[in-house]
């Protein structure tokens, strides 16, 4: 495939991120070649404020070496609770 959609319900309690655009509560797919080399990453659906489950959708384009994709889930640079639920990957081409 060339290209996913990933859709993810996400809610945040006490969500404090730091002062790059980065630095948030987010999803982030990791392209993989088949000996492992990751590829870059693909930021997914992200959090910047505390919120209750809100479902959030994110076009990925996959690079064409890429053999497997690692799913990253977490605070960059961030504190507070984050819940995950209901990941969706759809592929879209």
């Amino acid at each position: 495939c060339t290209a996913l959609r990933l859709s993810v319900r996400l809610k945040a309690a006490d969500l404090v991120c730091g002062p790059e655009p980065w630095q948030n509560a987010r999803v982030v797919i990791l392209p993989c070649t088949a000996d492992g080399q990751p590829l870059g990453s693909l930021p997914g659906p992200a959090l910047t404020r505390s919120a209750d489950w809100q479902t959030l959708e994110s076009p990925l384009v996959v690079p064409p070496e890429a053999y497997y994709l690692v799913l990253w889930v977490g605070l960059w640079q961030a504190t507070g609770v984050l819940d995950i639920d209901d990941v969706q990957i759809v592929v879209t081409e």
